[in-house]
């Protein structure tokens, strides 16, 4: 349930998090001249404080507006709580990777979960989660202001200059072993999925699913054959 409270009540100690893309800000801001902020603004509960933890642009926009008040939906007490559950709808809300990987080292670093613990709350793996943590502990400060004020340029070629992690692989390599982790997860999420025959009852769904069904089969073998060399020259290394 939302709250309408005054934006000068809420803390914005996790503002740093959130990146600032300054076009989007301003399509926002034409948006909320016209119909208001409809999503509410979210936040945790924290010593009688009201810490913002989603809605940063929401909040600059009705601050340029000297909106008096905006709407305001609390996800409970407990910060490391509310940090899990929006990282968990983080494939919704969008959060990007660099988003992803501040909260996760504010769960570690901050709120002293370790990174099994954070896996296990997210239902994800362990290398995410370590990932997540190796670009940040790589980060200059530098890096991270110029993302924070939007400035993509040089954050993106310090990253593909990034030689290597804490965990030992190269940027390149972290991304093969994300797409690797997303395709077990999928290949698993369909196996099952395609299971359920009850549910798969719509001409709509099947005529789609024959032709995106055959673009992967013709793809099938040569797939399997560079994932099988990928395989053995690793298990070699």
């Amino acid at each position: 349930m939302a709250n309408e409270v005054e934006p000068g009540s809420l803390d914005l100690r996790y503002e740093s998090f959130r990146l600032e893309v300054p076009a989007l800000e301003e399509r926002l801001l034409s948006s909320l001249l016209q119909r208001g902020i409809e999503e509410p603004l979210e936040g945790v509960e924290s010593n009688e404080t009201k810490v913002l933890l989603n809605g940063f642009k929401r909040y600059r926009c009705a601050r340029k507006l000297r909106l008096a008040t905006v709407p305001y939906r609390s996800l409970g007490r407990d910060e490391a709580a509310a940090i899990l559950g929006l990282l968990k709808l983080s494939n919704n809300r969008t959060l990007s990777l660099l988003e992803q990987a501040a909260f996760i080292a504010e769960l570690k670093n901050v709120r002293g979960l370790n990174v099994a613990e954070i896996a296990a709350e997210l239902a994800r793996s362990k290398s995410w989660v370590t990932l997540r943590l190796g670009l940040m502990a790589q980060m200059s400060v530098p890096v991270r202001q110029e993302i924070l004020k939007g400035n993509l340029a040089l954050p993106l070629q310090w990253m593909r200059q990034v030689p290597q992690s804490p965990d030992g692989c190269s940027e390149f390599e972290r991304v093969l072993l994300g797409d690797l982790e997303l395709t077990q997860k999928y290949m698993q999420r369909v196996m099952g999925k395609s299971q359920e025959q009850s549910k798969l009852t719509r001409r709509a769904f099947h005529a789609q699913c024959h032709l995106l069904t055959a673009g992967i089969l013709s793809r099938s073998r040569a797939f399997f054959d560079v994932l099988r060399q990928l395989h053995d020259r690793n298990g070699q290394e």
